[in-house]
Protein backbone atom coordinates (compact mmCIF):
# COMPACT_ATOMS: atom_id res chain seq x y z
CA UNK A 1 0.00 0.00 0.00
CA UNK A 2 0.99 3.61 -0.27
CA UNK A 3 0.87 4.00 3.52
CA UNK A 4 4.30 3.40 5.08
CA UNK A 5 4.30 3.05 8.85
CA UNK A 6 7.20 4.17 11.00
CA UNK A 7 7.69 2.95 14.54
CA UNK A 8 10.27 5.05 16.35
CA UNK A 9 12.57 3.62 18.99
CA UNK A 10 11.12 4.51 22.38
CA UNK A 11 14.09 3.68 24.64
CA UNK A 12 17.76 2.82 24.24
CA UNK A 13 21.00 2.45 26.15
CA UNK A 14 24.68 1.68 25.67
CA UNK A 15 26.02 -0.77 28.26
CA UNK A 16 29.75 -0.92 29.01
CA UNK A 17 31.57 -4.07 30.10
CA UNK A 18 32.86 -3.83 33.65
CA UNK A 19 31.04 -0.55 34.24
CA UNK A 20 27.91 0.30 36.20
CA UNK A 21 27.31 3.50 34.23
CA UNK A 22 23.96 4.07 32.56
CA UNK A 23 23.88 6.14 29.33
CA UNK A 24 20.20 5.89 28.46
CA UNK A 25 19.83 9.62 27.68
CA UNK A 26 22.90 9.88 25.44
CA UNK A 27 22.09 10.89 21.83
CA UNK A 28 24.60 8.33 20.49
CA UNK A 29 24.67 4.56 20.82
CA UNK A 30 28.37 3.74 20.67
CA UNK A 31 29.56 0.17 20.02
CA UNK A 32 33.15 -0.70 20.93
CA UNK A 33 35.46 -3.67 20.82
CA UNK A 34 39.14 -4.09 21.64
CA UNK A 35 40.27 -2.06 24.63
CA UNK A 36 36.66 -1.40 25.64
CA UNK A 37 33.54 -3.48 24.98
CA UNK A 38 30.04 -2.03 24.70
CA UNK A 39 26.65 -3.13 23.41
CA UNK A 40 23.51 -1.22 22.44
CA UNK A 41 19.96 -1.93 23.63
CA UNK A 42 16.90 -0.58 21.80
CA UNK A 43 13.16 -1.03 22.29
CA UNK A 44 10.15 -0.12 20.15
CA UNK A 45 6.45 -0.53 20.91
CA UNK A 46 4.88 -2.85 18.31
CA UNK A 47 1.28 -2.37 19.48
CA UNK A 48 0.48 0.19 16.74
CA UNK A 49 1.44 -2.38 14.11
CA UNK A 50 -0.56 -4.99 15.98
CA UNK A 51 -3.64 -2.75 15.82
CA UNK A 52 -3.18 -2.21 12.07
CA UNK A 53 -3.11 -5.98 11.57
CA UNK A 54 -6.12 -6.59 13.80
CA UNK A 55 -8.29 -3.93 12.11
CA UNK A 56 -7.37 -5.33 8.65
CA UNK A 57 -5.48 -2.26 7.50
CA UNK A 58 -2.79 -4.89 6.98
CA UNK A 59 -4.97 -8.01 6.60
CA UNK A 60 -2.22 -10.44 5.52
CA UNK A 61 0.75 -10.42 7.90
CA UNK A 62 2.86 -12.35 5.38
CA UNK A 63 2.87 -9.24 3.15
CA UNK A 64 4.50 -7.08 5.83
CA UNK A 65 8.16 -6.10 5.71
CA UNK A 66 9.95 -4.46 8.64
CA UNK A 67 13.34 -2.76 8.24
CA UNK A 68 15.35 -1.41 11.20
CA UNK A 69 16.97 1.87 10.15
CA UNK A 70 19.59 3.67 12.23
CA UNK A 71 21.83 6.51 11.03
CA UNK A 72 25.57 6.19 11.48
CA UNK A 73 27.03 9.26 13.19
CA UNK A 74 29.86 9.06 10.65
CA UNK A 75 27.56 9.05 7.61
CA UNK A 76 26.47 12.65 8.09
CA UNK A 77 27.81 14.94 5.39
CA UNK A 78 30.30 17.63 6.39
CA UNK A 79 28.81 20.87 5.06
CA UNK A 80 32.27 22.33 4.35
CA UNK A 81 33.44 19.64 1.91
CA UNK A 82 30.28 17.56 1.36
CA UNK A 83 32.12 14.45 2.58
CA UNK A 84 31.14 11.98 5.34
CA UNK A 85 32.57 12.78 8.76
CA UNK A 86 35.16 10.09 9.46
CA UNK A 87 37.03 11.49 12.46
CA UNK A 88 37.61 9.64 15.73
CA UNK A 89 36.43 10.91 19.09
CA UNK A 90 38.02 11.49 22.51
CA UNK A 91 41.22 13.01 21.13
CA UNK A 92 42.13 9.96 19.07
CA UNK A 93 41.75 7.47 21.92
CA UNK A 94 39.42 5.45 19.67
CA UNK A 95 39.62 4.40 16.04
CA UNK A 96 36.73 4.21 13.64
CA UNK A 97 36.07 0.49 13.09
CA UNK A 98 36.09 -0.81 9.52
CA UNK A 99 35.33 -4.17 7.89
CA UNK A 100 33.22 -5.76 10.61
CA UNK A 101 29.91 -7.50 11.31
CA UNK A 102 27.21 -6.39 13.74
CA UNK A 103 24.81 -8.94 15.20
CA UNK A 104 21.24 -8.29 16.29
CA UNK A 105 19.93 -10.41 19.15
CA UNK A 106 16.81 -10.74 21.26
CA UNK A 107 16.81 -9.28 24.76
CA UNK A 108 15.37 -11.79 27.21
CA UNK A 109 13.74 -9.60 29.89
CA UNK A 110 12.38 -6.14 30.62
CA UNK A 111 14.89 -3.34 31.19
CA UNK A 112 14.81 0.33 32.11
CA UNK A 113 16.38 3.02 29.96
CA UNK A 114 17.71 5.00 32.93
CA UNK A 115 18.64 8.66 33.19
CA UNK A 116 22.41 8.60 32.71
CA UNK A 117 24.26 10.53 30.02
CA UNK A 118 28.04 10.26 30.55
CA UNK A 119 30.17 7.12 30.59
CA UNK A 120 32.42 8.30 33.39
CA UNK A 121 32.04 10.57 36.41
CA UNK A 122 33.71 13.94 36.37
CA UNK A 123 36.20 13.58 39.20
CA UNK A 124 36.32 17.38 39.66
CA UNK A 125 32.59 17.70 40.13
CA UNK A 126 31.22 16.30 43.35
CA UNK A 127 27.60 16.47 42.12
CA UNK A 128 27.53 15.13 38.57
CA UNK A 129 23.91 14.97 37.38
CA UNK A 130 24.87 13.51 33.97
CA UNK A 131 26.30 10.35 35.56
CA UNK A 132 23.97 7.64 36.86
CA UNK A 133 23.99 3.93 37.61
CA UNK A 134 20.21 3.61 37.86
CA UNK A 135 18.30 1.64 35.26
CA UNK A 136 20.06 -0.79 32.92
CA UNK A 137 23.81 -1.28 32.62
CA UNK A 138 26.22 -4.15 31.98
CA UNK A 139 25.19 -5.93 35.18
CA UNK A 140 21.59 -4.85 35.81
CA UNK A 141 18.44 -4.76 33.67
CA UNK A 142 16.75 -2.55 36.30
CA UNK A 143 17.99 -0.96 39.49
CA UNK A 144 18.75 -3.83 41.91
CA UNK A 145 17.71 -6.49 39.34
CA UNK A 146 20.45 -8.38 37.49
CA UNK A 147 20.56 -9.78 33.99
CA UNK A 148 20.68 -13.58 33.83
CA UNK A 149 24.15 -13.11 32.34
CA UNK A 150 26.38 -10.04 32.38
CA UNK A 151 25.86 -7.84 29.35
CA UNK A 152 22.47 -9.55 28.70
CA UNK A 153 24.41 -12.52 27.30
CA UNK A 154 28.04 -13.51 27.82
CA UNK A 155 30.20 -13.49 24.72
CA UNK A 156 30.54 -17.28 24.93
CA UNK A 157 26.73 -17.59 24.73
CA UNK A 158 26.64 -15.43 21.62
CA UNK A 159 29.59 -17.37 20.16
CA UNK A 160 27.66 -20.60 20.60
CA UNK A 161 24.62 -19.06 18.97
CA UNK A 162 26.78 -17.89 16.05
CA UNK A 163 28.05 -21.46 15.66
CA UNK A 164 24.44 -22.64 15.55
CA UNK A 165 23.69 -20.09 12.86
CA UNK A 166 26.72 -21.15 10.81
CA UNK A 167 25.68 -24.79 11.00
CA UNK A 168 22.15 -24.08 9.79
CA UNK A 169 23.06 -23.28 6.19
CA UNK A 170 22.42 -19.59 6.64
CA UNK A 171 19.49 -19.79 9.08
CA UNK A 172 20.05 -17.75 12.21
CA UNK A 173 19.86 -18.91 15.81
CA UNK A 174 17.14 -18.49 18.42
CA UNK A 175 18.95 -15.49 19.94
CA UNK A 176 20.84 -13.92 17.02
CA UNK A 177 18.30 -13.17 14.29
CA UNK A 178 20.19 -10.84 11.93
CA UNK A 179 23.72 -9.91 10.85
CA UNK A 180 24.87 -6.87 8.86
CA UNK A 181 28.31 -6.41 7.36
CA UNK A 182 30.02 -3.00 7.31
CA UNK A 183 32.77 -2.34 4.80
CA UNK A 184 33.94 1.23 5.50
CA UNK A 185 32.28 1.58 8.89
CA UNK A 186 30.24 4.66 7.99
CA UNK A 187 27.25 2.72 6.63
CA UNK A 188 23.83 3.04 8.23
CA UNK A 189 22.03 0.14 9.85
CA UNK A 190 19.41 -1.13 7.44
CA UNK A 191 18.51 -4.68 8.38
CA UNK A 192 15.43 -6.77 7.67
CA UNK A 193 13.85 -7.87 10.96
CA UNK A 194 10.52 -8.97 9.48
CA UNK A 195 10.24 -12.45 11.07
CA UNK A 196 10.96 -11.13 14.57
CA UNK A 197 8.52 -8.19 14.40
CA UNK A 198 5.80 -10.43 12.96
CA UNK A 199 6.28 -12.80 15.91
CA UNK A 200 5.97 -9.83 18.27
CA UNK A 201 2.70 -8.92 16.54
CA UNK A 202 1.26 -12.45 16.74
CA UNK A 203 2.43 -12.95 20.32
CA UNK A 204 4.75 -15.85 19.47
CA UNK A 205 7.61 -13.86 21.01
CA UNK A 206 7.63 -11.45 23.95
CA UNK A 207 8.99 -8.08 22.92
CA UNK A 208 11.73 -7.00 25.31
CA UNK A 209 13.69 -5.20 22.61
CA UNK A 210 16.78 -5.81 20.50
CA UNK A 211 20.46 -5.90 21.37
CA UNK A 212 23.19 -4.83 18.94
CA UNK A 213 26.84 -5.84 19.27
CA UNK A 214 29.98 -6.59 17.31
CA UNK A 215 30.06 -10.25 16.31
CA UNK A 216 31.70 -12.50 18.96
CA UNK A 217 34.93 -12.83 16.97
CA UNK A 218 35.42 -9.06 17.26
CA UNK A 219 34.30 -8.90 20.90
CA UNK A 220 37.01 -11.44 21.78
CA UNK A 221 39.70 -9.39 20.00
CA UNK A 222 42.02 -7.17 22.06
CA UNK A 223 43.42 -3.95 20.58
CA UNK A 224 45.55 -1.13 21.98
CA UNK A 225 42.82 1.40 21.24
CA UNK A 226 39.09 0.82 21.14
CA UNK A 227 37.48 0.31 17.74
CA UNK A 228 34.11 1.99 17.63
CA UNK A 229 31.05 2.80 15.55
CA UNK A 230 28.22 5.11 16.62
CA UNK A 231 24.55 5.46 15.73
CA UNK A 232 22.05 8.14 16.67
CA UNK A 233 19.57 7.27 19.41
CA UNK A 234 16.07 8.68 19.79
CA UNK A 235 17.54 11.45 21.96
CA UNK A 236 19.32 13.04 19.01
CA UNK A 237 16.66 15.79 18.59
CA UNK A 238 17.31 15.67 14.84
CA UNK A 239 15.77 13.95 11.84
CA UNK A 240 18.08 10.97 12.42
CA UNK A 241 16.01 9.20 15.06
CA UNK A 242 16.12 5.40 14.62
CA UNK A 243 12.92 3.65 13.56
CA UNK A 244 11.30 0.54 12.12
CA UNK A 245 10.00 1.10 8.58
CA UNK A 246 6.99 -1.11 7.84
CA UNK A 247 5.68 -1.55 4.30
CA UNK A 248 2.78 -3.67 3.09
CA UNK A 249 3.08 -5.45 -0.25
CA UNK A 250 -0.38 -4.59 -1.53
CA UNK A 251 -1.39 -1.67 -3.70
CA UNK A 252 -4.93 -0.86 -4.79
CA UNK A 253 -5.02 -1.16 -8.59
CA UNK A 254 -8.63 -0.99 -9.69
CA UNK A 255 -9.15 -2.09 -13.33
CA UNK A 256 -12.86 -1.30 -13.47
CA UNK A 257 -12.39 1.51 -16.01
CA UNK A 258 -9.73 -0.38 -17.99
CA UNK A 259 -10.79 -4.04 -18.03
CA UNK A 260 -8.84 -5.82 -20.79
CA UNK A 261 -9.80 -9.27 -22.04
CA UNK A 262 -7.18 -12.03 -21.53
CA UNK A 263 -5.50 -9.93 -18.85
CA UNK A 264 -5.44 -10.44 -15.07
CA UNK A 265 -7.71 -7.68 -13.76
CA UNK A 266 -8.77 -6.60 -10.28
CA UNK A 267 -12.28 -5.41 -9.44
CA UNK A 268 -12.75 -3.69 -6.10
CA UNK A 269 -15.65 -3.32 -3.69
CA UNK A 270 -15.54 -0.54 -1.07
CA UNK A 271 -17.30 -0.70 2.30
CA UNK A 272 -17.87 2.84 3.62
CA UNK A 273 -19.90 3.51 6.75
CA UNK A 274 -20.62 7.20 7.15
CA UNK A 275 -17.42 8.61 5.71
CA UNK A 276 -15.02 5.95 7.02
CA UNK A 277 -13.86 2.68 5.52
CA UNK A 278 -15.13 -0.16 7.71
CA UNK A 279 -14.75 -3.93 7.72
CA UNK A 280 -17.75 -6.12 7.03
CA UNK A 281 -18.60 -8.92 9.46
CA UNK A 282 -17.24 -11.44 6.97
CA UNK A 283 -15.95 -11.57 3.42
CA UNK A 284 -18.63 -10.72 0.84
CA UNK A 285 -19.25 -12.91 -2.20
CA UNK A 286 -18.89 -11.90 -5.85
CA UNK A 287 -20.11 -13.41 -9.12
CA UNK A 288 -19.88 -12.50 -12.81
CA UNK A 289 -22.38 -14.20 -15.13
CA UNK A 290 -23.15 -16.74 -12.42
CA UNK A 291 -19.47 -17.64 -11.83
CA UNK A 292 -18.25 -16.99 -8.28
CA UNK A 293 -14.75 -15.61 -7.68
CA UNK A 294 -12.59 -15.75 -4.57
CA UNK A 295 -12.94 -12.50 -2.61
CA UNK A 296 -9.83 -11.12 -0.91
CA UNK A 297 -9.32 -8.16 1.39
CA UNK A 298 -6.88 -5.43 0.31
CA UNK A 299 -7.09 -3.28 3.42
CA UNK A 300 -9.63 -2.00 5.91
CA UNK A 301 -13.04 -1.89 4.21
CA UNK A 302 -11.67 -2.69 0.74
CA UNK A 303 -12.26 -6.04 -1.01
CA UNK A 304 -11.43 -7.31 -4.48
CA UNK A 305 -11.50 -10.23 -6.91
CA UNK A 306 -9.02 -11.30 -9.60
CA UNK A 307 -10.78 -11.79 -12.92
CA UNK A 308 -9.40 -12.88 -16.29
CA UNK A 309 -12.02 -13.14 -19.03
CA UNK A 310 -11.13 -14.78 -22.33
CA UNK A 311 -11.60 -13.04 -25.68
CA UNK A 312 -12.82 -16.42 -26.96
CA UNK A 313 -15.90 -16.06 -24.76
CA UNK A 314 -16.45 -12.29 -24.59
CA UNK A 315 -16.46 -9.52 -27.15
CA UNK A 316 -15.04 -6.03 -26.99
CA UNK A 317 -17.07 -3.15 -25.52
CA UNK A 318 -19.54 -5.38 -23.68
CA UNK A 319 -20.92 -4.24 -20.34
CA UNK A 320 -20.78 -6.93 -17.67
CA UNK A 321 -21.95 -6.92 -14.07
CA UNK A 322 -20.17 -8.07 -10.92
CA UNK A 323 -22.73 -8.89 -8.23
CA UNK A 324 -21.59 -8.52 -4.62
CA UNK A 325 -23.64 -10.39 -2.03
CA UNK A 326 -23.41 -11.58 1.60
CA UNK A 327 -22.86 -7.98 2.69
CA UNK A 328 -23.10 -8.08 6.47
CA UNK A 329 -22.32 -5.27 8.88
CA UNK A 330 -22.99 -5.33 12.63
CA UNK A 331 -25.11 -8.45 12.19
CA UNK A 332 -27.39 -6.96 9.54
CA UNK A 333 -27.52 -8.46 6.04
CA UNK A 334 -27.77 -5.82 3.32
CA UNK A 335 -29.12 -6.28 -0.21
CA UNK A 336 -26.84 -7.27 -3.06
CA UNK A 337 -24.83 -4.57 -4.86
CA UNK A 338 -24.58 -4.64 -8.65
CA UNK A 339 -21.52 -2.98 -10.20
CA UNK A 340 -20.50 -2.86 -13.84
CA UNK A 341 -17.46 -2.74 -16.10
CA UNK A 342 -16.88 -2.70 -19.87
CA UNK A 343 -14.56 -5.09 -21.67
CA UNK A 344 -11.72 -3.79 -23.83
CA UNK A 345 -9.90 -5.60 -26.63
CA UNK A 346 -6.83 -7.48 -25.51
CA UNK A 347 -5.02 -6.03 -28.54
CA UNK A 348 -5.13 -2.67 -26.79
CA UNK A 349 -3.01 -4.14 -23.99
CA UNK A 350 -0.98 -6.94 -25.61
CA UNK A 351 1.28 -6.18 -28.56
CA UNK A 352 3.30 -8.95 -30.22
CA UNK A 353 5.48 -8.85 -33.32
CA UNK A 354 6.45 -5.44 -34.62
CA UNK A 355 6.18 -2.33 -32.43
CA UNK A 356 3.11 -0.24 -33.11
CA UNK A 357 2.80 3.49 -33.08
CA UNK A 358 0.19 3.55 -30.33
CA UNK A 359 2.03 5.46 -27.66
CA UNK A 360 -0.18 7.42 -25.33
CA UNK A 361 0.22 11.14 -25.00
CA UNK A 362 2.52 12.18 -22.19
CA UNK A 363 0.92 13.22 -18.96
CA UNK A 364 1.91 15.87 -16.43
CA UNK A 365 1.04 15.17 -12.78
CA UNK A 366 -0.03 17.71 -10.21
CA UNK A 367 -0.85 17.19 -6.53
CA UNK A 368 -3.70 18.38 -4.39
CA UNK A 369 -4.90 17.53 -0.89
CA UNK A 370 -2.01 19.40 0.72
CA UNK A 371 -1.34 23.03 -0.14
CA UNK A 372 2.13 24.16 -1.14
CA UNK A 373 4.07 25.25 2.00
CA UNK A 374 1.09 24.30 4.18
CA UNK A 375 1.79 23.83 7.88
CA UNK A 376 0.28 20.54 9.04
CA UNK A 377 -0.03 19.64 12.68
CA UNK A 378 1.63 16.35 13.45
CA UNK A 379 -0.90 13.53 13.77
CA UNK A 380 -3.08 14.38 10.76
CA UNK A 381 -3.63 11.82 8.00
CA UNK A 382 -3.96 13.52 4.61
CA UNK A 383 -5.04 12.09 1.29
CA UNK A 384 -3.00 13.41 -1.64
CA UNK A 385 -4.50 13.04 -5.12
CA UNK A 386 -2.29 12.84 -8.19
CA UNK A 387 -4.11 14.70 -10.95
CA UNK A 388 -2.84 13.44 -14.32
CA UNK A 389 -3.46 15.58 -17.38
CA UNK A 390 -2.35 15.27 -20.99
CA UNK A 391 0.54 17.61 -21.67
CA UNK A 392 -0.49 21.03 -23.04
CA UNK A 393 -4.18 20.30 -22.50
CA UNK A 394 -6.69 20.61 -19.70
CA UNK A 395 -8.20 17.16 -20.24
CA UNK A 396 -7.76 14.80 -17.31
CA UNK A 397 -6.74 11.13 -17.57
CA UNK A 398 -8.14 9.12 -14.69
CA UNK A 399 -6.61 6.09 -13.04
CA UNK A 400 -3.20 6.16 -14.70
CA UNK A 401 -0.80 3.24 -14.28
CA UNK A 402 2.92 3.47 -13.58
CA UNK A 403 3.03 6.34 -11.07
CA UNK A 404 5.21 6.31 -7.95
CA UNK A 405 5.94 8.87 -5.25
CA UNK A 406 8.51 9.49 -2.57
CA UNK A 407 8.63 11.86 0.40
CA UNK A 408 11.95 13.18 1.64
CA UNK A 409 13.59 15.84 3.75
CA UNK A 410 16.91 17.65 3.43
CA UNK A 411 19.91 18.09 5.70
CA UNK A 412 22.37 20.43 4.04
CA UNK A 413 22.97 19.15 0.52
CA UNK A 414 21.83 15.62 1.25
CA UNK A 415 18.32 14.22 0.83
CA UNK A 416 16.90 11.62 3.21
CA UNK A 417 13.94 9.45 2.28
CA UNK A 418 11.02 9.54 4.70
CA UNK A 419 8.92 7.37 2.39
CA UNK A 420 11.02 5.62 -0.29
CA UNK A 421 9.56 5.17 -3.77
CA UNK A 422 6.09 3.62 -3.45
CA UNK A 423 3.34 2.91 -5.95
CA UNK A 424 0.51 5.40 -6.06
CA UNK A 425 -2.86 3.78 -5.38
CA UNK A 426 -5.02 3.47 -8.50
CA UNK A 427 -8.65 3.71 -7.48
CA UNK A 428 -11.86 3.62 -9.48
CA UNK A 429 -11.41 7.11 -10.93
CA UNK A 430 -8.41 8.59 -9.17
CA UNK A 431 -4.76 8.20 -8.29
CA UNK A 432 -3.86 8.90 -4.67
CA UNK A 433 -1.75 8.12 -1.61
CA UNK A 434 -1.97 8.89 2.10
CA UNK A 435 0.43 10.89 4.24
CA UNK A 436 0.32 9.85 7.91
CA UNK A 437 1.98 12.79 9.66
CA UNK A 438 1.99 10.97 13.01
CA UNK A 439 5.21 9.33 11.81
CA UNK A 440 6.85 12.61 10.76
CA UNK A 441 9.18 14.69 12.89
CA UNK A 442 8.64 18.47 12.77
CA UNK A 443 10.38 19.94 9.72
CA UNK A 444 10.07 20.56 5.99
CA UNK A 445 9.21 17.77 3.55
CA UNK A 446 9.16 17.40 -0.24
CA UNK A 447 7.30 15.09 -2.64
CA UNK A 448 8.66 13.77 -5.94
CA UNK A 449 6.55 11.96 -8.53
CA UNK A 450 7.89 9.39 -11.00
CA UNK A 451 5.87 8.44 -14.10
CA UNK A 452 6.68 5.38 -16.21
CA UNK A 453 5.11 5.67 -19.63
CA UNK A 454 6.03 4.76 -23.20
CA UNK A 455 9.16 2.96 -21.91
CA UNK A 456 10.30 6.23 -20.34
CA UNK A 457 10.73 7.12 -16.69
CA UNK A 458 10.22 10.82 -16.01
CA UNK A 459 10.74 12.31 -12.56
CA UNK A 460 8.87 15.43 -11.51
CA UNK A 461 10.93 16.88 -8.67
CA UNK A 462 9.59 18.67 -5.60
CA UNK A 463 6.04 18.99 -6.87
CA UNK A 464 4.90 19.74 -3.35
CA UNK A 465 6.57 21.17 -0.23
CA UNK A 466 4.94 21.16 3.20
CA UNK A 467 5.89 21.61 6.85
CA UNK A 468 5.06 19.44 9.84
CA UNK A 469 4.64 21.38 13.09
CA UNK A 470 4.25 20.05 16.61
CA UNK A 471 1.20 20.99 18.67
CA UNK A 472 2.17 23.33 21.50
CA UNK A 473 0.00 23.36 24.61
CA UNK A 474 0.44 26.18 27.09
CA UNK A 475 0.14 25.12 30.69
CA UNK A 476 -0.76 27.71 33.29
CA UNK A 477 -0.12 27.03 36.97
Amino acid sequence: MGLVTKTYISKSNTIIKGNMANTGLNPVLELNYGKDLTRALIYFDHTKLQTLVEDKTYPDISKLKHILKMTNTSSIVNKENNQPCMTSTLDGLKDRATSFDLIFFLINKEWDEGKGFDYIMDMYNGSHAAYSTDGSNWYYNKTYFKWDEEGVYMTRTLSWEMDKATNKNGNLSDIIFAIQHFDFGNENIEVDITPIVNMFITGELENYGIGIAFSPAFEETETERSQYVGFFSQHTHTFFEPYIETTYDETIEDDRLHFYLDKDNKLYFYSIIGSEYANLDELPECSINGVYYEVKQATKGVYYIDANLSSDEYEDNVMLYDIWSNIKYNGKLFKDVELSFVTSLSENYFSFGLPQNNEREKIVPSLYGINHLEEIHRGNIRKVNVDCRVQYTSSQMYSVEGIEYRIFTKEGLKQYDVVPWQKVERGYNENYFFVNTEDYLPGRYYIDIKVKQNSEIIRHLELLTFDIVEDVTDTFV
